[in-house]
Formats: C-alpha cells, structure tokens, sequence
C-alpha cells in the first residue's frame, strides 16, 4: 500500500456513523492489513510548523507505532530543497489507485447533503467537526470538540476524487520517485526505510522505456 498526502489523519473513519463502524478508522485498517503481512508506504508533507498547524510530526509517529511494516518519511526540507507537494494518492497492490483533491485528514468527509451541523455527534467526531474560519488550528486531543457545535456551523467540503483500475503505471511512478527522492536525501543510512523498484508491469515506464512495436 501506497499514500501520499498533504495532511493525513491516523483517526480518521472512513464509514460514518463512525460509531457504528470502529473498524473503517484509518489507523485500525494500516493495522489490520500490515499484521496480514501487508507493506504499508506512506510520505507526508513536511509543513512548514510556523504556517500550518497539521502536525506532521504526530502523524509520523502514531503511524510508526502501529506495525513495523508501517514506513513514513517526511518531505522536503524547505530550507535545503524549496520543493513542496500536495498530492493526494493511494495505491494498492498496484491496481487500484484513489487519487485526486480529498486528504485523508479531519473535515473533509462530506455527503450530497453538506449539513453544517452535528449535535450530538454522529458523523463528525471530535476534532472532523471543522471549521476554519472559526478556527485556524487543530490542536490536543482528536476526540475532543475544538468547536462550540450548539454555536458554530461545520465548514462543508466539496472536492473530487477519482478511483482507477490497474496495472497504474503513471500512478506508480508518481509515488515511487518521490519517496525515493525522500529517502536519498532524508534516510540514505536508515536500512528500515527502502528505495523502491518498480514491478515487472512498470518497469519499461519507469525506467523511460519506449517499447518498440
């Protein structure tokens, strides 16, 4: 498994009401899968702390605790690189790709309905009930509300995603090359964190490889 993301959110769920699925919570489901056996690849983007307040760090962390199949990396260094990424990819096994404009982090899940409110919560716990412009950072503990629900409105999101079926090529690449990047030059020492190669399926397109016809 393959994700890249600007912000991610290990307590996320994924089903809603959220009560009533425990195991959709995204760091229940890495867990799951890397005790099946599953490697589990994920690359964060390493924000600049005095700007933004996604906490990158904690993230790291807590997805560090969860299974040692579980590897993070962080980037880039702005000082050093002046490279940033926002890209939002998950890439399973190769054949299924999500990719497009939805983190997987607190008040983006949303339905046709986008309802402002939640009192008493039962589609956005905790801190997924957002809003930012009466909040301009997300702060302690997840499950705690950092709004007043009976005062404020949640922000509604709308965004596109796309699902598509492999082999994912193009996709492929679009993790890889900045992960091993990242690994170059942030954990080139760090024998736990591995450069990746391409499947046979990807190899030709990896490596800029015209086949011939």
């Amino acid at each position: 498994i393959f994700i890249t993301d600007w912000w991610l959110c290990p307590e996320l769920y994924l089903r809603r009401p959220f009560h009533l699925h425990a195991s959709s919570r995204l760091d229940a489901l890495l867990e799951a899968r890397a005790k099946q056996g599953v490697q589990i690849y994920i690359l964060l983007y390493k924000e600049v702390a005095l700007a933004l307040k996604i906490n990158s760090v904690y993230t790291k962390r807590r997805l560090l605790n969860i299974h040692e199949n579980v590897k993070v990396l962080r980037y880039p260094d702005h000082f050093s690189t002046g490279v940033s990424h926002h890209e939002k990819i998950v890439i399973v096994d190769n054949q299924v790709c999500y990719i497009g404009g939805l983190d997987l982090c607190f008040g983006r899940y949303d339905n046709p309905k986008h309802e402002i409110g939640d009192f008493p919560p039962l589609i956005w716990p905790g801190k997924d009930y957002y809003n930012p412009r009466n909040l301009s950072q997300i702060l302690g503990r997840y499950k705690k509300d950092e709004l007043d629900r009976s005062k404020y409105p949640r922000m509604p999101w709308h965004d596109v995603h796309c699902a598509s079926l492999g082999p994912l090529a193009v996709m492929w690449k679009a993790f890889v090359q900045p992960w091993n990047f990242a690994k170059r030059n942030k954990a080139p020492n760090e024998q736990a964190i591995p450069l990746l190669m391409p499947p046979p399926t990807c190899y030709s397109h990896y490596m800029g490889i015209t086949e011939e016809k």
